[in-house]
């Protein structure tokens, strides 16, 4: 063979080779990158949901069903349990964005395709879930597959506008079946079974009305730590001698309020806050939520985890009712009505069947659709004693109990245009009071102290200025009108007295101005010598 034609050959074997190591490569090559992309998108989606921190319910585990091939080792139900909340929390967010990215790394095959189809065209609904009871019917010998059912509470809802707005709340069992796919978890089979309405609530306690017709109350904040900061710089002699004082004027109650999220040892402060006024013999209304403004469905499930971490002190016989938010009203601007009223009547309906505690919302004026879940409701009146008949009328007309549970007028007399003198207070105490006894009705002042340290709400000054008490302890004149005196009555001199921090103001103007012109005219008149 020559060697051009032995070239040829060599050639063509090398191009053979080449060919045919490529077609075989390339679906190699293909298969790899397929699933190093999978791969990374499941990573992706992973790093997405970790990076959201939802907050999923709790999962319990019921007793599992008898007979089993395979005892499941705890070490592999707490990664199942984990695997399954990771799922729920990522179907939540998929519902309100329409991102589906995250959805494979926790269900797979039919149930992806059912994850998918749940989440077609749903954006913008929110979804949350509590209280889920699993229990275990198989657990395969290899360790690799389980079966469950899931029955847990859910809410969903969507509130935006430009679209059909709903809301719902139910409780759901499901057929669960989960594969260990790649050393993780995912649901393979997801069938619901049952979904039915959670049940009404029941109707208000009947002794209710007495009970807060007898409430002579304040509201409490500590002078040195006001607001969040009671429950970060915790004083028990102040609170203990504060409680003590509020006894001492006549007080049987006090309102107290816990922030949300909950400060670290928030029960133990609250046990403490208990102690304190069970030894003064007074009774605790706790407000939650101080300063929640959102009203998110994804929320439920963390904050009925923080009522379950003060239910025990909320059940105390200290505790006289439970009132869930503060100024509910004052959000719905920004968070909307219908928001509003479902994310509160679902928390009150789960309070309900954790509590033995009447239940209220505070608000400036009771919202009829909202008051239908609560056991009574709230007035906050800071406005002229005359207008108070009405709102309170107005209030009785939702059809539960009504307890002004704020009122008060403050004394600071720099607060132009409006300045007050503490016989202003009293006399604004004696008309509430008045109205309200001829009631039957029960109320409570704001605040007990005047508060010359720590933020207040909006920074606005007359919010230090509203206690019965001065910021040093001592009594202004209310405090006679709370033990049943008469106001001081109006004189001649009240107007100069209310105006005073003005007239100083003129005063020193005028001074300053006489002393500038003479000083100006002697500094002429020497020049012109």
């Amino acid at each position: 063979m020559s060697g051009p034609r032995l070239k040829q050959l060599v050639w063509a074997a090398t191009l053979l080779v080449l060919v045919g190591g490529a077609l075989l490569v390339v679906p190699l090559l293909g298969n790899l990158y397929g699933r190093l992309e999978r791969a990374q998108v499941q990573n992706s989606a992973l790093n997405l949901v970790q990076a959201r921190h939802a907050e999923p319910g709790a999962l319990a585990w019921e007793p599992d069903d008898p007979g089993l091939p395979r005892d499941m080792e705890p070490y592999a139900r707490d990664a199942v349990t984990d695997g399954y909340r990771r799922g729920y929390e990522e179907l939540a967010y998929a519902l309100y964005s329409g991102e589906t990215l995250g959805l494979p790394s926790y269900f797979q095959q039919e149930a992806l395709d059912d994850a998918r189809l749940v989440t077609d065209h749903t954006q913008n609904v929110e979804f949350a879930d509590w209280d889920h009871q699993l229990t275990l019917h198989f657990y395969a010998p290899d360790g690799a597959t389980v079966a469950f059912t899931d029955t847990y509470l859910y809410a969903q809802g969507r509130f935006t506008d430009g679209a059909q707005r709903f809301a719902r709340v139910a409780r759901r069992t499901v057929d669960v079946q989960m594969d260990l796919d790649d050393g993780n978890w995912r649901v393979h089979h997801w069938r619901i079974l049952t979904d039915s309405a959670n049940p009404v609530p029941p109707p208000p306690r009947p002794a209710l009305p007495a009970l807060l017709g007898g409430i002579h109350g304040v509201n409490y904040e500590a002078r040195s730590a006001p607001f969040s900061l009671l429950w970060t710089r915790f004083d028990p002699q102040e609170v203990d001698g504060d409680f003590r004082a509020a006894r001492t004027l006549g007080f049987d109650t006090v309102r107290i309020f816990v922030p949300y999220p909950l400060p670290k040892d928030a029960g133990t402060t609250l046990n403490a806050l208990l102690d304190a006024a069970g030894r003064r013999g007074l009774r605790v209304i706790p407000t939650l939520l101080d300063g929640y403004t959102r009203y998110r469905l994804a929320d439920l499930p963390g904050i009925l985890g923080m009522y379950g971490t003060l239910r025990p002190a909320l059940e105390r016989p200290e505790v006289l009712a439970i009132d869930l938010k503060n100024e509910a009203d004052r959000d719905a601007p920004t968070a909307g009505w219908d928001r509003l009223r479902f994310f509160l009547t679902v928390l009150a309906e789960q309070v309900r069947v954790r509590s033995s505690k009447p239940l209220t919302v505070g608000t400036v004026t009771p919202d009829r659709e909202l008051s239908r879940a609560l056991d009574f409701v709230t007035v906050h009146a800071y406005g002229p004693p005359g207008e108070l008949e009405g709102l309170l009328s107005a209030a009785e007309r939702q059809g539960r109990p009504v307890l002004l549970e704020e009122f008060g007028y403050h004394t600071l007399g720099t607060a132009l245009p409006d300045p007050h003198t503490e016989a202003d207070q009293a006399r604004h105490y004696a008309q509430v009071l008045r109205t309200v006894r001829g009631r039957g009705e029960g109320w409570m002042a704001w605040t007990l102290y005047d508060l010359k340290t720590g933020a207040v709400p909006g920074g606005r000054a007359v919010e230090r200025n509203l206690g019965v008490l001065r910021a040093d302890g001592s009594a202004k004149p209310v405090v006679g009108v709370l033990r049943g005196e008469p106001a001081p009555p109006p004189g001649p001199l009240d107007r100069v007295e209310r105006w005073g921090f003005m007239i100083r103001r003129v005063l020193l103007v005028l001074v300053v101005g006489v002393a500038a012109a003479v000083w100006w005219r002697r500094r002429q008149v020497g020049r012109r010598r």
